[in-house]
């Protein structure tokens, strides 16, 4: 019998499914119109707290030296934030929390919160997320994405000072998790934990109890630190091994969930961060601004960068992922100072993991005999997971 095969067409996002059995047809039908030239702004970023307890070695606020570091935003800045929040966007769009770290604000965050009438997600290193916290945010409903590094105190430290901090962590998030919080938790991929990936995501998902799991490569930092010569092609390949991991216990990965949705949902990713284009920024004092890591760069001009994205490129003509990758960061595109304006790293792992999601497809569906057939497998192999699981209970 003669094997079915995929053809993706990198420009529309259509899998057209060739076989034996069934007329070719397209998997991936588009779903609605394009989307607006003209992004809407659906999110505010707070930055609650530029203070923070811990002080990891590559933290792109403090190895940076954003303005304002060790700031909290006061509660009257708050009020006037959410209530222009609530009248611009409302439940339409989302609030996220981040620092430094906002759990030092406590009082302020729990405010923001409780006013916001749209989504609200919380950045939190988990340190102080105990009990009281966990209770609040879980009967709130806040999206909270945790962070941390790995199984050991060895894989994480750069981030925490003493392997009791680790325990603390660990537990606080392992609490959270299994009471019923909407957590997920965010990776940062190094030198000291890139071979470990798939282990750490057993233990994340198995040990900790969380069903979405990022592990994101590290940003530039000015200083001089390990993470700047970070070997993107191990990463990427680590990456990879771990979609038979999500697909086999039910967990959403970013790095590759991500796309696997933009792919089957044939949804085209004009670009993968928000700064400046639909979400709007604040400093703890309320200064509003497009990035807080660009600030630090005299005279930036960040329409560069927006010509630099995949959809303005040139250079990105015909590239496989040129209509999922997005572009990457622009901060990290500054550092790098590519001929192409964009994070070079980036091109050749979105390539790379493109490539490998079509293959991984087309192997699933290749014995199938009908298009029915083939639509239950897309259903039950990858639905589940192209989407964040946010509380155990869901899984």
């Amino acid at each position: 019998m003669k094997m079915n095969t995929l053809r993706f067409n990198p420009e529309t996002l259509e899998i057209e499914v060739s076989g034996d059995g069934f007329e070719s047809f397209i998997m991936n039908k588009r779903e609605g119109g394009e989307s607006s030239e003209f992004p809407v702004i659906d999110r505010y970023r707070l930055e609650a707290s530029l203070a923070c307890d811990l002080a990891c070695k590559y933290c792109v606020v403090h190895m940076n030296k954003v303005s304002q570091r060790g700031t909290l935003m006061s509660m009257e800045i708050a009020k006037e934030i959410i209530a222009r929040f609530n009248k611009e966007i409302g439940k339409r769009g989302s609030v996220v929390m981040i620092g430094g770290e906002p759990l030092l604000n406590w009082e302020v965050v729990q405010y923001i919160i409780s006013a916001c009438e749209g989504k609200v997600i919380l950045f939190t290193n988990a340190y102080k997320l105990d009990e009281e916290k966990r209770d609040f945010l879980r009967g709130r409903e806040v999206h909270i994405i945790a962070s941390l590094d790995g199984v050991s105190y060895e894989h994480n430290r750069n981030r925490f000072p003493s392997v009791e901090v680790f325990k603390r962590v660990a537990d606080n998030i392992a609490l959270a998790a299994w009471s019923g919080c909407r957590i997920a938790l965010s990776c940062v991929v190094n030198q000291d934990n890139v071979k470990d990936i798939y282990a750490i995501a057993e233990y994340f998902s198995k040990d900790l109890g969380v069903g979405s799991i990022s592990f994101a490569y590290p940003h530039f930092a000015r200083e001089d630190v390990a993470t700047n010569d970070f070997d993107m092609d191990e990463y990427t390949e680590r990456i990879k091994e771990l979609l038979s991991f999500s697909k086999q216990n039910g967990v959403y990965i970013d790095q590759l969930g991500g796309k696997l949705k933009s792919i089957i949902r044939n949804r085209v990713v004009p670009y993968s961060c928000k700064a400046g284009i639909s979400q709007r920024a604040f400093y703890p004092d309320g200064r509003e601004t497009i990035c807080t890591k660009l600030d630090t760069i005299k005279d930036y001009n960040f329409d560069e960068f927006l010509k630099a994205l995949p959809a303005n490129n040139a250079r990105c003509s015909g590239c496989i992922a040129a209509n999922l990758c997005g572009g990457g960061c622009p901060w990290d595109a500054y550092m790098s100072a590519s001929e192409k304006g964009i994070d070079e790293r980036i091109c050749r792992m979105n390539q790379d993991l493109v490539g490998y999601i079509i293959k991984d497809i087309e192997n699933e569906i290749r014995e199938a005999r009908t298009r029915e057939e083939i639509e239950r497998i897309i259903a039950e192999r990858y639905l589940p997971i192209i989407n964040p699981i946010w509380t155990k209970q869901s899984q």
